[in-house]
């Protein structure tokens, strides 16, 4: 089955403008039409001299209809007029966002014009409405929501218009999550040993740190993170290597024993 998305096709004019003969004194007017709302336009003097709303010109607007009245014409008023269909850019682009997990996220961006067709992406997937996306447009400003943030919400987005894209990165912050999930455990050992430490890390903390009067690591002491694993190993273990060890994330912190047997 095949779709056809008009909101991906390119602004054309769907009526141009006219040639117009007109008396001196009068008012004339230049009218055209655009394929689709939503599109600022330029109006253009001998092809690059830029025509402003005033008491000489005036330009109208209302969704495709396109109009351009010269007041009081005058034979130096004779020429080639231009409109020309502007492309919608970002006045202000989507921002990286970080959401915790169960949270809800919004991105935001601010368009040229009022009004102007989007559409969201995550990755290459097109986003539609409903109950996990809510897609909102006040004026310039064009809104993405997304409820209840999931680990695999994390990602690129975009927000696309004819013209151009703006694109941001959602980062998912996890739960805090503690007793079996993240502890340490009392360890013994024969002397001499390695002995490791192995414990879950929660997943919205980036580093975790042990802290025996404030150890650091090389020598003896080795500590490896590998996703969500965190592992501390005492080489060559000794009997002043006795005593309690903490592991720390923020301002949470788990502790356990390490004894050695025979001493």
């Amino acid at each position: 089955m095949f779709t056809h998305d008009s909101s991906a096709l390119p602004v054309t004019f769907k009526q141009k403008l006219r040639n117009v003969l007109i008396e001196e004194g009068n008012i004339a007017i230049l009218r055209c039409e655009l394929s689709k709302p939503g599109h600022s336009v330029q109006w253009r003097k001998r092809g690059n001299e830029l025509i402003r709303n005033g008491e000489k010109y005036h330009m109208r607007q209302r969704d495709m209809l396109i109009e351009l009245r010269i007041s009081d014409v005058k034979p130096e008023d004779s020429d080639i007029y231009t409109c020309v269909s502007l492309p919608v850019t970002f006045k202000r682009e989507i921002q990286h966002l970080a959401v915790k997990e169960g949270d809800s996220g919004v991105f935001c961006c601010e368009l040229s014009k009022p009004g102007a067709p989007v559409e969201w992406r995550k990755g290459r997937v097109i986003l539609k409405p409903g109950e996990k996306y809510e897609m909102k447009q006040e004026g310039r400003l064009t809104k993405l929501v997304i409820n209840n943030v999931k680990e695999n919400d994390a990602g690129k987005y975009t927000c696309k218009t004819n013209d151009s894209q703006s694109n941001a990165e959602l980062t998912v912050q996890g739960k805090t999550c503690l007793g079996q999930k993240f502890s340490l455990k009392s360890l013994f050992s024969d002397f001499p040993q390695n002995v490791p430490t192995v414990f879950n890390r929660i997943t919205d903390i980036k580093e975790v740190s042990f802290h025996i009067d404030q150890l650091c690591h090389g020598g003896r002491y080795q500590m490896t993170q590998k996703g969500k694993i965190a592992e501390m190993r005492i080489k060559n273990i000794q009997p002043e290597d006795v005593g309690e060890y903490s592991c720390v994330f923020g301002e949470q912190k788990t502790t356990a024993e390490v004894n050695v047997r025979g001493i």
